[in-house]
């Protein structure tokens, strides 16, 4: 019996912690052996983060979704990376491994014919270790010869031959795949490396004090936490959810403090929801923020918090150059 049980969380604290080498495990394909094969690797200083393609009864096509990595060992916005592999038919899938987690754990189930039916990818976080979902890729109520409830990442020997393992070792992080496919995807083999991770900035000399200010006294830097009813200059209207990942030492912190969140269109045009992230600087009241969108647009941006703790203001620009201003007040 074979399952394929790609076990890696355990490893990122080793391998955010260990300075990039030459390393490299290729495993060997899972499945069958389809028209041709090819290898697929996301660019230096990405992960691999989930998958693009299509499916119907099995997967049909097959493409890598990277993340790339930042100075502090996190990883920014995934996008979808190289060509696609495989025939045409199917639905669109896309599913990854939000911001703030990492690829933990992947398992392959193939069919009787030998096609790749479903990859299921369990997702962790950074900060604390703990599950975040387990997503499916393909179809995933293909269930030929399996028991009927296996929870996954169960012990060894409880799935059918159509199942298969492998596992990244301590110190790599998955980062391409090796495919056979034809008019179908037939067979999967996972690729790991370690992250070449951005040198860090140096650290400049923290600016002086600013005086104490006077006239009404200035909010906590914390009360940038929550939601905000926000408003662009092209009228489209968004709820904007912040989370601060601590509370900073008071108005000016004198701690940088890295800020989570998320936008949720409220005039029905969803596919501009999206995900951001960013950090308020030291002695500041502003948000750097980089973001993206579920239509793929991504960008830069920052808030202000207002003394009062009741507007943020805030300018950005997209990837092609457009700048916009969104401002909004406490929802």
């Amino acid at each position: 019996m074979r399952k394929l049980f790609v076990s890696l969380f355990a490893a990122l604290v080793v391998a955010t912690a260990t300075t990039p080498a030459m390393a490299r495990s290729a495993f060997a394909v899972f499945g069958g052996p389809g028209d041709a094969t090819r290898p697929f690797e996301c660019p230096p200083g990405k992960m691999l983060a989930g998958f693009s393609g299509k499916a119907g009864l099995w997967i049909d096509s097959i493409q890598a979704i990277c993340a790339q990595a930042n100075a502090d060992r996190t990883f920014r916005q995934p996008v979808v990376e190289g060509p696609e592999f495989g025939g045409r038919g199917g639905t669109r899938q896309d599913v990854y491994c939000p911001i703030g987690t990492v690829l933990s754990a992947i398992k392959l189930q193939s069919t009787r014919n030998r096609q790749i039916a479903w990859i299921a990818l369990d997702c962790r976080t950074l900060a604390s270790g703990q599950t975040a979902g387990v997503l499916s890729f393909g179809n995933k109520d293909y269930v030929y010869n399996r028991p009927p409830t296996v929870p996954f990442g169960a012990n060894k020997g409880l799935f059918q031959p159509t199942d298969s393992e492998s596992y990244c070792p301590a110190n790599e992080l998955p980062t391409g795949f090796t495919v056979n496919f034809g008019i179908h995807v037939n067979g999967f083999g996972l690729i790991c490396d370690r992250i070449a991770y951005p040198a860090p900035p140096k650290a400049a000399a923290p600016p002086p004090a600013p005086p104490r200010p006077s006239g009404p006294p200035v909010v906590h830097i914390s009360a940038i936490r929550g939601a905000w009813a926000t408003r662009t200059s092209s009228n489209a209207d968004f709820t904007v959810i912040l989370i601060p990942a601590h509370d900073g030492m008071g108005p000016l912190s004198e701690q940088a403090i890295p800020v989570t969140g998320q936008f949720i269109n409220l005039q029905d045009a969803h596919d501009y929801d999206g995900t951001l992230q960013g950090v308020i600087r030291p002695y500041s009241r502003t948000l750097e923020y980089t973001y993206g969108q579920k239509n793929g647009a991504s960008g830069t941006g920052t808030f202000t918090l207002s003394d009062d703790g009741n507007r943020i203001t805030g300018s950005g620009k997209t990837s092609d150059g457009q700048s916009f201003t969104w401002n909004g007040t406490r929802a």
